[in-house]
């Protein structure tokens, strides 16, 4: 006998609703100097507030992180309270776009310890010197956070003192020497205080001064004024060993070198000296001379930088 099979069957019917979480969107750890966003899913009108003072009624929120805090957002059906925590080890900066003088060298520091750094020229030094003008750009990663920060430095040029910084007059000719600059820059004398780009100068000396150009660069410079006179010898024509006049003395006034010769008439040479204080006594080998002429040979130098000869006779008178 053939019997009809039988086939069994299950079904289980369920439904599943998917409702949207009322919540704040945020990022719960952020580096100091990152930008952060909140916003919420919540019904408007928002209300953002730290230390029950209202930071905003937008419906997002965004600022630069500086410390860890706690926030509340306030709608017409909730309040919801949170908490950012703000890496504070993980902040620099380089600071403002500056000038840089030509020459001069502006430093910075990047004070994260155990970051790793690097600039855009390769360097990994967290003390970096810039001597010329640019845009430099640094990168420190630190804590996993990854900072950058970028400075444009101009590069300006320096004022240059359009007038020798060593001048020389002599005071017995002139009561002071007049010292004129380019009227383009400013200028500030240290030992009178004052400005002017006219001078008189009474006495020698260093007068340190300070030259400033209209782009705020400036430069240190010491102008020397030296009191130089054309250097003047007067030479006796006789002199008596055994008398009053015993030594044959030229003297003058603006010498800084001498040295004097002395010969005899035929050419043989007597006595040399390399010493102003140090005079012809008339002796040759610790005997006086014969009377007669006698030729010297003085060869001087001023403080002027020049060098002058003088040739003449003299008369030992016995």
């Amino acid at each position: 006998m053939w019997v009809n099979p039988v086939s069994w069957a299950y079904y289980f019917i369920d439904d599943v609703s998917v409702y949207e979480q009322k919540s704040v969107i945020f990022p719960d750890t952020v580096c100091k100097g990152e930008s952060v966003q909140f916003t919420s899913n919540y019904s408007d009108p928002f209300s953002w507030y730290h230390n029950n003072i209202l930071l905003s009624t937008d419906s997002i929120y965004q600022f630069i992180a500086d410390k860890s805090a706690t926030y509340i957002l306030k709608t017409p059906n909730s309040i919801d309270t949170f908490s950012l925590f703000v890496k504070q080890d993980a902040s620099f900066t380089l600071g403002n776009d500056t000038f840089l003088c030509s020459s001069d060298t502006i430093v910075k520091n990047i004070p994260l310890n155990h970051a790793i750094i690097k600039w855009n020229d390769g360097s990994t030094d967290s003390l970096y010197y810039i001597k010329k003008g640019g845009y430099y750009i640094v990168t420190a990663s630190i804590s996993g956070c990854h900072l950058t920060d970028t400075i444009l430095i101009e590069e300006k040029a320096k004022p240059s003192l359009n007038f020798l910084s060593k001048s020389e007059f002599c005071s017995s000719d002139s009561t002071y020497i007049k010292i004129e600059l380019d009227n383009q820059y400013a200028y500030y004398w240290q030992y009178s205080k004052d400005s002017g780009s006219i001078k008189n100068i009474e006495r020698k000396g260093n007068y340190p001064i300070t030259v400033i150009a209209n782009n705020k660069c400036y430069m240190n410079e010491t102008i020397q004024i030296q009191d130089i006179c054309t250097p003047i010898i007067w030479i006796p024509n006789a002199f008596v060993p055994s008398g009053v006049n015993n030594l044959f003395i030229p003297t003058g006034i603006n010498i800084k070198e001498y040295s004097m010769t002395i010969y005899s008439r035929w050419g043989e040479q007597l006595f040399v000296m390399n010493d102003a204080h140090v005079q012809w006594d008339g002796k040759y080998k610790d005997e006086i001379c014969n009377e007669g002429i006698y030729l010297y040979l003085i060869n001087y130098t001023g403080y002027n930088h020049k060098t002058y000869s003088l040739k003449g006779v003299v008369e030992l008178i016995r």
